[in-house]
């Protein structure tokens, strides 16, 4: 049986890292799947059906990277996979260490290993937060966002 990976987040909104991760993911297992989730700690400025709107588009050419949703815990969801494998870019030692903690609560939940990989050097500084803040001062976002994304908030905004 083929393992997936599977590269959950919440896409607020999905950038240029986050695709070049699931892609990586993809070419590594021949198969990624996207989920956009929501973490009730999070104020979003997007809704879950706009995130995934977003991340639909970003993916829209990638035949080996399907798009998905989940409002419930990761362990839960990945419970409906069959060899499902976590993957988690991380960019510095804090998204190491807050990546650790969460790869032992799903692997103690749900049995399933997470795969760290390092954000390709021309992503390692990118964030939703930082795109967030951008799109609240209407800056420049071609270097930060997919082509399919931007065309989507362009007509949103």
């Amino acid at each position: 049986m083929k393992k997936i990976a599977v590269c959950p987040g919440s896409y607020d909104p999905v950038t240029r890292g986050h695709a070049d991760l699931a892609r990586r993911a993809a070419k590594l297992f021949g198969a990624c799947r996207v989920v956009v989730m929501n973490n009730r700690d999070k104020k979003y400025l997007f809704s879950l059906e706009e995130r995934f709107e977003l991340c639909k588009a970003a993916f829209s050419a990638d035949e080996n990277i399907t798009v998905d949703w989940f409002e419930g815990m990761l362990y839960e969801y990945l419970g409906t996979l069959e060899e499902p494998v976590l993957v988690k870019g991380v960019r510095n030692e804090t998204d190491f260490l807050y990546e650790k903690n969460m790869a032992r609560f799903n692997l103690e939940h749900s049995g399933v290993e997470t795969l760290y990989l390092d954000a390709s050097e021309s992503f390692a500084t990118l964030s939703s937060t930082q795109v967030r803040e951008k799109i609240a001062k209407k800056e420049d976002l071609s270097r930060d966002l997919p082509q399919e994304v931007l065309k989507l908030l362009r007509n949103k905004m």
